[in-house]
């Protein structure tokens, strides 16, 4: 059985391909995915991505930024793993609706559990490696 996610989980990589381009990671109950330089997905803000024929994921893609702007405002600052010039992807199950059900303990709605955040997370790995 699988738990839900506890709010304070740390971060974890969770999906890295053959060239340690794409990382996928989850931080708490978020997911990110680095893009690399040259990736047609990098640069490219959200609604860019969610209008193009990009997976569908919780809530959609909430969030796309550079490195250089996540080292010194998120907290990605201190990963060796992502490329200076990467471009970082990303969505979360922190949405009110989500937290208040969890809270509640109904039986409806989404319960991010690890390997729901982790298959998510891969399968958008996967399909970024694969577009290149």
């Amino acid at each position: 059985m699988n738990s839900i996610l506890p709010p304070g989980e740390d971060y974890r990589v969770v999906y890295r391909n053959d060239d340690k381009k794409i990382v996928g990671y989850i931080v708490r109950r978020q997911c990110y995915v680095t893009i690399p330089k040259g990736h047609i997905y990098h640069g490219k803000n959200d609604d860019e991505i969610n209008s193009s024929d990009f997976p569908s994921v919780h809530g959609n893609v909430t969030w796309s930024a550079s490195f250089e702007r996540t080292k010194t405002n998120h907290e990605f600052k201190s990963y060796p793993e992502i490329d200076q010039d990467s471009w970082i992807i990303g969505w979360d199950y922190n949405h009110f609706g989500n937290m208040k059900q969890m809270m509640e303990g109904l039986s409806y709605g989404v319960k991010p559990t690890l390997e729901l955040l982790q298959n998510e997370c891969i399968s958008v790995c996967k399909y970024c490696a694969d577009k290149k």
